[in-house]
Formats: structure tokens, sequence, C-alpha cells
């Protein structure tokens, strides 16, 4: 394709203005223990080596790119296109109330009055009750109708299943001050029977769950005992009668917060998971399949860790359990990969901002790209935070969402409660008496990513996007001034990247601006780029496999120094030409 410059109107100078960037926060929570336990929760400066010419060069290098890429497609294009933006990851609803006082912790989600919609269900710790909220056919919920657990019996956290094979939900939730478990059996109009109660001594019972240990098709009760250090399980004997507690210790001030169930080594029998605030462990319990457990397997989260929640999910896509864990005495979360035996490996850390109060983990696939996700509840700074993971050990940016006033995010329930097959979440905040809906997870555009070094000094002031592998996975090319080179980095498809691969430009080229196309119509991206120092633009054809020819070169003109280069079919022939905008000479060349 033959190129003839041909010099078309003066560029004119214009000085820009800087635009507010905004950046996803980091940090963590589970307040579940704020109302039973009081307890209390480098910047490295870059040594720039540009001389004054060369960071006056910089600056209007991108100015210039961005005016004449802007400038570029409002000439040829004779169609609006809509701005896509995405300023939080969940649209919020309007906080439910829970009633003046509840102080609200515990909260689980089901069909209670069989309307084919999702209820809420809090256990209200402030007023020694829980309260349902009956979801509407517009995605709205009801004020909550109560019912009494008894005076100070405190609860603070509940199931919602089936424990009587009669086909209605029914309720269990703990009475950490009434040192007993309360029982709503469910009826037919969506309404619930005089509660039943289950007595577990002088235990101060302060988390609740549910599963089959023995194997018999019956839900059975597993309870976190705080008074007595150690957890119980009350066997489902029929049709919602319980044994006898049988009682394993979690050791002394273990202070045990939270527990999980899940089949760890995959022999089709429950297993638990405990997490013990007092002595920075957690207790790994495998399940004998008869209602038993074996002794705990100890694994260390840290000294002062003070693990406060616990949750599992198969983080790294082998099919095998892992745990995290919410250390709030740290600042971080813990990850223990999990084996086919039950075996767990060492806490892996992410560590978070020293702000950070982490109190709750919860586990799920928001963003449906098929790897688990971390939710955290942070109460003190009012955050409810995502970790998104990549199903390979690793995980993008924590994005947070701030909540209003006074919130304090206590525990979530997620389910999808508008029935548009996304995600929701269901938050209690334990302060301010509400319950906060957060609808959908969205696809989140962020300007805060994982750093990826492009050399030492490459100074790189331009970066293009491309398929240039053919693959249907977003790559990089970065124009790095600094060393007269272009590196190229190929997309894994999830946010990450290979290692880069550096295509030469000639010494003294350096490269400002690229701009990608298919010049020469064979179905592969190719890069043009603006070549400051040699007074050209340069061509670099792609092979469609993440490589490209040798650089052809184009002269823009005599002491041109073009500052930026962009593709566009200017003269309606189907063929795409080139642009560049000449700094030294004013003016902008087009290649056709």
């Amino acid at each position: 394709m033959e190129m003839q410059p041909e010099t078309t109107t003066n560029l004119e100078r214009n000085h820009s203005t800087s635009n507010p960037v905004s950046s996803d926060v980091i940090s963590l929570t589970d307040s579940r223990r704020d109302s039973i336990n009081n307890d209390p929760i480098e910047r490295k400066n870059y040594e720039k080596t540009f001389t004054p010419k060369k960071k006056v060069v910089l600056i209007f290098v991108i100015y210039v790119c961005t005016v004449m890429t802007i400038g570029i497609l409002v000439v040829c294009l004779t169609y609006e296109k809509p701005v896509t933006t995405c300023k939080h990851i969940f649209k919020p609803t309007v906080g439910s109330s829970a009633t003046h006082n509840s102080r609200p912790g515990g909260i689980a989600l089901g069909d209670i009055n069989l309307d084919g919609r999702l209820d809420i269900i809090v256990a209200n710790f402030g007023t020694d009750n829980i309260g349902i909220l009956f979801g509407n056919a517009n995605h709205t919920f009801n004020d909550p109708i109560t019912y009494s657990t008894g005076v100070k019996s405190s609860p603070s956290a509940l199931v919602v299943n089936y424990f009587n094979d009669d086909g209605l939900l029914d309720i269990i939730v703990n009475r950490y001050g009434g040192n007993s478990i309360g029982i709503f059996f469910g009826k037919s109009n969506g309404t619930f029977a005089d509660m039943l109660t289950i007595s577990t001594m002088k235990s101060r019972p302060v988390y609740i769950e549910a599963g089959d240990f023995n194997n018999d098709n019956r839900l059975d009760i597993i309870v976190v005992n705080y008074g007595t250090n150690s957890i119980s399980i009350y066997l489902n004997v029929n049709n919602g009668t319980f044994s006898d507690e049988i009682n394993y210790s979690m050791g002394y001030d273990s202070i045990p917060y939270s527990l999980v169930v899940g089949d760890f080594n995959q022999d089709k029998n429950l297993d638990v998971a405990v997490a013990n605030y007092g002595t920075d462990n957690i207790a790994v319990l495998l399940g004998v399949g008869n209602g038993m457990l074996f002794p705990p397997t100890f694994y260390s989260t840290k000294y002062g860790s003070q693990p406060a929640s616990v949750a599992i999910g198969d983080l790294n896509n082998d099919n095998k359990l892992d745990l995290v864990v919410a250390n709030s005495g740290t600042h971080s979360i813990g990850i223990f990969y999990g084996h086919k035996d039950g075996v767990f490996e060492q806490q892996q850390l992410v560590e978070l901002d020293a702000s950070a109060s982490i109190q709750f983990v919860a586990t799920s696939d928001l963003n449906k790209d098929n790897s688990t996700d971390i939710i955290m509840l942070d109460p003190l700074n009012g955050h409810i935070q995502v970790l998104p993971g990549y199903g390979n050990r690793s995980f993008s940016n924590i994005a947070t969402y701030i909540t209003n006033g006074n919130d304090s995010p206590y525990s979530v329930t997620i389910a999808n409660l508008n029935q548009n097959d996304q995600p929701d979440l269901a938050v209690t905040s334990f302060t301010t008496n509400k319950v906060l809906i957060l609808m959908d997870y969205f696809s989140r555009y962020t300007v805060t990513q994982k750093p990826y070094s492009v050399g030492r000094n490459s100074h790189p002031p331009f970066v293009a996007l491309g398929d240039f592998n053919s693959d249907h996975q977003l790559d990089i090319a970065v124009a790095k001034l600094g060393t007269d080179s272009i590196g190229v980095a190929i997309g894994y498809g999830n946010g990450s990247f290979y290692p880069e691969v550096t295509c030469s430009l000639p010494t003294g080229s350096s490269p400002t601006c690229i701009s990608v196309g298919d010049l020469n119509g064979d179905g592969r991206l190719d890069l043009v780029v603006s070549n400051y120092g040699k007074h050209n633009i340069g061509i670099l054809y792609g092979y469609g496999n993440g490589s490209f020819s040798n650089m052809t070169a184009y002269p823009t003109g005599v002491e041109a120094f073009p500052i930026a280069v962009t593709i566009g079919d200017f003269n309606n022939d189907s063929i795409l030409d080139i642009a560049a905008a000449n700094f030294r000479i004013d003016n902008v060349v087009i290649f056709i």
C-alpha cells in the first residue's frame, strides 16, 4: 500500500486540564462479635530521571495523543456512541429497617410464605427477636414481622432450612443470653409456631449452623460455644426433635467465634472448621459419618491474628474446598488451600490496609466468571468489600462499597433477590438497625490495577489494546520512549498478562504513541507508532500470534518531531489510513 505524505490543517494547541481519577479502596470485616465481646479493632518516592525538556515532551505526548484521537474520531464518525461507566460494583437499594435498637446480626434468606420470592430473616440482638421481611414483586421488602426469642436472649445468628420433614422452612437461632437454641417450625401460611428451646447449659452459644452429620437425610444442628470454648452437635432424631449435645473442646481460652461445614476430604461425610479467636488458629474436625467428629487439627493464623470468621470455597478451581479466615487482629485475611485428604496448606496471607477491621468473610462467584470471589465486611469503617478471584490462587484488586452514615456491616447472605440471574447481597448493619440490599454485581472498569514492569528507564508514555494473538482476549502494547522499543504483553483473559515481549525500534526512535488496526487487510492487527526522535511513523505488521514484523518507516517531515498517531478510514474506501501530529512544525500529516 503506497503512502504519500500530504500536509493538512494546522494543529491548534490548547491547554489541557487534569481529570480526577477514582481508585478502589482496600480493607475487610465480620462484626459478629461487637455486641458479644468488645474487641479493639511505602510510600516510596520515585527518582525521576527526565531532563526538563523530556518532561515537557512526555506531558505534551499524553495531551496530544488524547486530543488527536478524539479530534479524528469526532470528524470521522457520524453517529454517537454510548459511553460506558461504572462507579460501583453494586447497585444499592434503600436500606430496610429492622426496627429501632434491634441491632440485627445474623441474616438468612428463604421463601417463607411460598410466593416464589425470597424473604429476609434477621436475628435482632438488641430487641431479643427475629424479624422477617417479606419480599415484594418489585424487589423491595416489607417492614419486619417479629417473633420473640425471649427476654435477654440476645440472638446473633440463625439458620433457615427444613428440620421436620414437612416441606416448610423452619428457623433455628442461637440464644446467647439464654444459653439455649431456639427453634421456630414453619406453617403453611408463612407464620411460625411458638418457639421451642434446647438448653446448651452455660455455654453462651454465639454461632449456629446446620448439616447432616450422621448421613440419615435429616439436618442436625452444630453450635459454637463462646462460654465453654467448645462446639456441640445436636443430632436430629426424628421430625425436628434433637439428641443431647456431643461436645468437642477447642482448647483453653480458645474463644471460638465462628464455624463452617463442608466435606473437606471428599469422603461424603461432613467436616467442620472453627475460627478460634483467642488462640489464633483454625481447628479442622473431620467427620466420621455417624454424627461423630475426629479430634481437631489446628492451623495457625499467626500470633495476634484473632480470627473472627471462617468461610469455605474452591478458590483455585481444583475441586477441593479451601478455607478463608478474617484475621481481625492483623488487618488481613488468610487462605488455607485444601487437599483431597482434608489436610490444608499453611496460611497464605492477603495483607490489607492498616485501618482495616476484618470481622466477617463469605465466598461466592459474584461476577460469574466461574472463579470464587471473597466478600468481606468491615463494620469499623463501614465497608463492604469484594476480592475478585481468578481461580489460580491470584486475585484482582479489592473493590469497596462504602456504606452511608454510621452503618456497620455485620453479616451477609448472598442470593439472586431480583430474579435477573445476578448475585445480590443482603447485609445487616448492627449499629443503624438496617438491612442493606445491594443488587447486581457489575463488571467494573478500574484505574487501580496490578503494576507490570516494562523495564528500567523505559519511560512509557502511551499504551494501546488489541487482540494480537487471535485468542479473543485483549493484549497490551506499550510505547517505551526511553528504550526505543514497543512492549507487547499477551493477556490471559482474566486481567493478568504473560511476561512482556519487546519489539526493538531503531536507536534514537523515541516512540511516543501507538495506534492499532488491520492496515493490510489480512485479518491481523498491526501497530503504528510515532517516532519522535526519527521524524517518522513506523508500521509493524502483525502475524496474528502475538509477534510482529520489523518496522517499516514513513517520514513525516524534516525536523517534524511526530508526537501522536491515530488510524481511521478518512476517505471512505474501506481501507485504514493514518494521521500523525507533528509537534515541531505544527501540522498533521495524513497517509492515505
